[in-house]
């Protein structure tokens, strides 16, 4: 167990220093249960000499006699400790410290992790900021020379909550990607669109989108798009069958205008449309083809032209 200088005195009262000592080679020679109450070395190798149950020193640790069993007093740079036990905050003087240990082994169980005291209780890792301060962050750095790197940041400020692409130096801004399963279904590229799954793109304005939302519909089957819940909207239809028959009829309606594509307000064949409209929207979307096919379909608040 840890213990500390101030624990060790009050227990075994003076303290008598004997020296260091080698926990590699036990030199001068230690043994289990053997020594004069008080007495202690400071490790100057590390080592995993057992002594009393104790095989895991670090240099600057102590090891001390308490009259009965030989104790380690933490006194090292590292917290070599096994179960170690703090009472009070871990604080690190100097810079650039690191808190270090196996967190990528391939056995997950082996890996170092985070994990609550409370019995079947939740794990939650927090961050706070100092006195009246407002700004806590997280950062993961795609290098180990956080100057140089990459960043995905989530910070929380006293106005907003942000996720962001950042760089350092000479790492570079990477698009936000999200995945489901290991397979991407959305991402915000580093010019700002907004794309969602992984059907061909519409590009309208300069802005890309792309969605894997889709409707199936039977031949000759119809169904309503809504754009009454956002108002204004551009609304983007695109028949995934395009090279194997796939058309479709898309009646924009009286409040809707189109902007690009092959869509006409009349019942001829398309394969793709974009329309926008001022207002609260409905569409009808019928499968012209002669078969069951797949529409992707976007709705866009309040991108219009």
């Amino acid at each position: 167990m840890l213990k500390t200088v101030s624990a060790i005195a009050n227990a075994i009262g003076a303290l008598n220093y004997k020296g260091t000592w080698n926990a590699s080679t036990n030199t001068p020679t230690i043994a289990s249960g053997v020594g004069v109450k008080g007495d202690y070395y400071v490790v100057s190798v590390a080592g995993t000499t057992s002594i009393d149950g104790l095989a895991n020193w670090g240099v600057g640790d102590w090891i001390t006699y308490n009259g009965s069993v030989w104790q380690r007093v933490e006194g090292g740079a590292d917290l070599n400790g096994v179960n170690a036990s703090l009472t009070g905050n871990l604080d690190f003087s100097g810079t650039a410290n690191r808190i270090t240990g196996d967190f990528s082994n391939a056995t997950l169980p082996s890996r170092v992790m985070f994990q609550t005291t409370t019995l079947d209780g939740a794990t939650r890792i927090s961050a706070i900021p100092n006195g009246t301060g407002v700004t806590t962050a997280f950062a993961a750095y795609n290098s180990s020379d956080p100057t140089n790197s990459s960043i995905m940041q989530i910070t929380t400020t006293g106005t907003v909550a942000v996720l962001s692409s950042l760089n350092a130096g000479t790492g570079t801004v990477l698009p936000i990607v999200f995945q489901v399963g290991g397979v991407e279904r959305s991402r915000i590229t580093t010019t700002g669109d907004s794309l969602t799954g992984g059907v061909t793109a519409v590009n309208y304005n300069g802005s890309l989108y792309r969605s894997t939302g889709t409707i199936e519909l039977a031949a000759g089957a119809s169904i309503d798009i809504s754009s009454t819940l956002c108002g204004a909207a551009v609304v983007a239809v695109y028949s995934t069958a395009v090279g194997s028959g796939g058309v479709f009829f898309l009646n924009f309606g009286s409040t809707a205008t189109k902007i690009a594509g092959d869509g006409e307000a009349t019942d001829t064949g398309s394969t793709f449309a974009v329309y926008k409209s001022s207002s609260s929207h409905v569409s009808t979307l019928k499968n012209k083809a002669a078969v069951t096919q797949t529409f992707a379909v976007v709705v866009l608040a309040g991108r219009l032209a």
